[in-house]
């Protein structure tokens, strides 16, 4: 999903594409799909559709590994604390934002 111009409203229809194909993906691959790593770098999210794309990646895929956000328009990204807390992310990339100090 990186590079795709991804907008806060796009980020929202991949929740919710995701959340009703998910179990169709998985049964079709005979087991459990997991996800290490999604890149949603350079992109225009913005802090909402970071949430959107966190919530769903806690509730599909809690192993993940590596998150790409750089390059991208977020502020206050707050979702990704609940994925650093979840014990499993090992790198975040986060740089070339607006973040605030």
């Amino acid at each position: 999903m990186g590079s795709r111009n991804l907008s806060d409203e796009e980020a929202l229809q991949w929740y919710a594409w995701m959340g009703t194909h998910w179990q169709t993906l998985t049964r079709r691959a005979g087991s459990a799909l997991s996800i290490e790593t999604a890149d949603f770098s350079d992109n225009d999210l913005s802090d909402a559709g970071c949430s959107a794309i966190v919530s769903a990646l806690l509730r599909l895929s809690p192993k993940l590994r590596i998150l790409k956000l750089y390059r991208n328009k977020l502020t206050r990204p707050e979702s990704v604390i609940e994925l650093l807390g979840n014990g499993h992310v090992e790198e975040m990339h986060l740089s070339h934002n607006r973040l605030d100090a």
